[in-house]
């Protein structure tokens, strides 16, 4: 599809001349056989171009080309079949174009039923091609927003047991209400916020003490978390007024809670190598609370005193630290500062 405008161009260049306007000089000229070739191959992609879709789609549902005969395979192979196909979609399906001609030739109704999948495999492969269709694509959010799918990606944060899925599934969905208004606006209405906190929390699945804010958690249920704290600047943006839901609903505490996550006496006591591991793991959470408070504390209220006394302790802490050392925090240190100034 890229080459459609190029083809126009050259249809208006080598227009009839009984076409144009009087007076008007012709910019055509003979075709070489290296543009004759270009041509060619162009509206041959362009011919293929629906039908590469029409067969992704047909893949995705487990059928053969003609859309009726199912794919001799067993189960097993199938869903490896199908999570190829995923997988090969997300080399191709950021193309604007290919997203939208996808959905109208039906490709986004097969893809969608694998959200429901009972393969983790499938549902959380669905999820990401989903996100990446909508992302910044606001003809395919509008799409997908009458198709029901942040109903269905809600519904997955919520209650699927694999936590990657639930990671994807919330990427969908960040994905999805971005620079979108009225996906916003139902996901807000329908509990977003309840969704976000429970994000935060990390893996569902965990429910011992090592499931508190400071404590070590899986990389995979982190990877939720981040995500979650990564959407609300945004919503923020779109929506200023969602910072007094933030404050009312608990949300800014639990964000202060982060900004200093991975940071507990406990962990201090550990062994040097394993501490400086979770550091690590530590410092993007942070950062990406840190920017969340930053969007949510501003306007009437502001932060609590104790919260900010939790921000202004990590502040002091992290100006101990020697030049060397202190350098490796140094985005932290900016954003604590203007966490702590706002009003």
């Amino acid at each position: 599809m890229a080459n459609l405008n190029a083809i126009l161009r050259w249809t208006i260049e080598h227009g009839h001349k009984e076409d144009a306007p009087a007076g008007m000089p012709s910019y055509a000229a003979e075709m070489s056989e290296e543009r004759k070739e270009w041509l060619k191959k162009a509206i041959e992609e362009m011919s293929n171009y629906e039908d590469v879709i029409d067969i992704v789609s047909k893949r995705l549902q487990g059928f053969e080309e003609d859309g009726t005969t199912p794919l001799q395979m067993s189960d097993a192979e199938l869903v490896a079949a199908q999570e190829q196909t995923l997988e090969e979609m997300l080399c191709v399906i950021d193309n604007i174009d290919f997203a939208r001609d996808f959905g109208q030739v039906g490709g986004a109704d097969a893809l969608l039923s694998l959200l429901s999948s009972p393969h983790a495999g499938l549902r959380w492969r669905t999820a990401e091609v989903v996100a990446t269709v909508v992302q910044n694509n606001p003809a395919c959010q509008t799409m997908m927003l009458e198709k029901n799918v942040l109903d269905t990606l809600m519904s997955m944060v919520e209650s699927d047991q694999d936590t990657t899925v639930r990671t994807k599934a919330f990427l969908g969905i960040s994905s999805q209400i971005r620079g979108h208004l009225p996906s916003l606006e139902i996901f807000l209405k329908n509990g977003g916020v309840s969704i976000i906190m429970q994000a935060l929390e990390g893996d569902n699945n965990d429910n011992n003490d090592n499931n508190a804010v400071g404590t070590v958690k899986p990389i995979s249920s982190m990877n939720l978390v981040r995500k979650a704290l990564f959407l609300i600047p945004g919503i923020v943006f779109m929506r200023p007024t969602f910072v007094n839901v933030g404050k009312a609903s608990g949300l800014l505490d639990r964000c202060i809670e982060y900004c200093v996550w991975g940071t507990n006496k406990e962990q201090e006591q550990e062994q040097e190598q394993e501490q400086e591991q979770k550091e690590d793991q530590g410092g993007p959470i942070r950062e990406s609370a840190l920017k969340a408070v930053v969007a949510l504390a501003k306007g009437t209220g502001g932060m609590s005193v104790d919260a900010k006394r939790t921000l202004v302790g990590r502040s002091i802490a992290l100006s101990r630290l020697e030049d060397e050392e202190k350098s490796y925090y140094e985005d932290e240190i900016t954003l604590l500062k203007q966490a702590v100034q706002v009003q």
